[in-house]
């Protein structure tokens, strides 16, 4: 006979709370399917191709948001920088929400997350193709802007941070004068 003082009640849904470094509505549904994708894999063994609504209703998950600085650049340029941003930002989420609790302990955070979007200059030789298919010589380095995020999870402990790297991806011209951050994500 399962302990009923260690035993979560399966008719009461557990509640699981994630604090957001954002306010960025994309950055917040991000995190919530994330989070509801594993949620839901973990209810059905595995199985996310089995969610039925009785397991979506054994937990409950609740995002709260917060507008918090990252703490590095507008636009952070390359790794260090992006990443040390979403750590940031996963921190300052986790104060935040637990001084939005007070003293109630059961409204503290599970999860802290932090988002950060950045930019990366990546060098290339262009290849040309002469007419008999070898490549051509005497071509000029170019530089490419690409686009790149870091994600840092902080556990309710707050002293364990994972972090994941989105896959990078092409912008623009590194000729132009363009900011991820101030044209794709207008609220942190």
């Amino acid at each position: 006979m399962a302990d009923s003082r260690t035993s979560p009640k399966l008719d009461r849904p557990q509640i699981i709370r994630v604090a957001v470094g954002s306010k960025n509505p994309c950055k917040i549904e991000a995190v919530r399917k994330a989070f509801r994708e594993i949620l839901d894999r973990g209810a059905n063994d595995g199985n996310s191709d089995n969610v039925t609504a009785s397991s979506r209703s054994v937990v409950k998950l609740e995002i709260s948001a917060f507008d918090v600085p990252s703490g590095v650049p507008d636009q952070p340029f390359g790794d260090p920088e992006t990443r040390q941003g979403a750590m940031n930002r996963a921190q300052a989420a986790f104060n935040a929400a637990i001084e939005a609790a007070g003293d109630d302990f059961s409204q503290y955070p599970d999860f802290a997350v932090g988002l950060e979007g950045g930019l990366e200059k990546h060098l290339y030789k262009p290849q040309q193709l002469s007419t008999n298919g070898v490549g051509g010589d005497g071509m000029q380095q170019t530089e490419e802007l690409w686009c790149m995020a870091w994600m840092a999870i902080l556990g309710s402990n707050s002293a364990l941070c994972t972090l994941g790297k989105a896959a990078e991806s092409n912008f623009v011209p590194a000729t132009q004068n363009y900011s991820c951050n101030k044209n794709c994500d207008q609220n942190g």
